[in-house]
């Protein structure tokens, strides 16, 4: 019996890779790009709820071909969700119990998160002042007479900004 398990366990192994292809669908119409950038051309719009296989990722972008083979480009990753639209949760049979050939993802709650990691508190106390990067910085300052240059070149103008305090009050406006 244990060997039954054994043999089972190898050939769903086996099998696994061939059912590798991932597959998903639009969460809303998008724009099928030429290539992975914003400003590429845009091929089709394809319809919510449109069908994909997805052929590779690159970035925030997922090369995509729809599933009658017709179109294929570039969308952005955030506009697929994995799995099939008409899919019900909870699959029906043995092979969804023990996980092999079902594309379901747990519920959760994407996050999404940019920026900057901060300052540990040993990079705080072991910091040092580093006089060269100063002068560097100061050397990309502008006097008031480049500063008025420059906004001539570019046709810029001057307007009132009125400033506020901690509040939110106005404190009148300023230059």
């Amino acid at each position: 019996m244990t060997r039954f398990f054994l043999a089972l366990a190898i050939a769903l192994a086996a099998a696994a890779p061939a059912a590798a292809v991932e597959s998903g669908y639009t969460l809303r119409p998008t724009e099928l790009k030429d290539k992975p950038f914003v400003d590429a051309e845009t091929v089709a719009t394809l319809p919510e709820k449109t069908q994909v296989e997805i052929v590779t990722r690159q970035g925030a972008w997922m090369q995509v071909r729809t599933k009658d083979a017709k179109s294929q480009g570039w969308v952005r990753m955030l506009s697929v969700r994995l799995g099939d639209p008409n899919q019900k949760p909870g699959g029906g049979n043995i092979l969804s119990a023990i996980g092999v050939g079902s594309r379901t993802r747990p519920q959760t709650t994407a996050t999404v998160t940019t920026g900057v990691r901060g300052f540990s508190e040993e990079d705080l106390k072991g910091a040092k002042p580093n006089p060269a990067e100063v002068d560097k910085m100061e050397s990309y300052s502008a006097d008031p007479a480049q500063s008025e240059a420059f906004a001539q070149s570019g046709k810029l103008a001057a307007r009132d900004v009125a400033y506020f305090d901690e509040t939110g009050k106005p404190l009148g406006k300023k230059k």
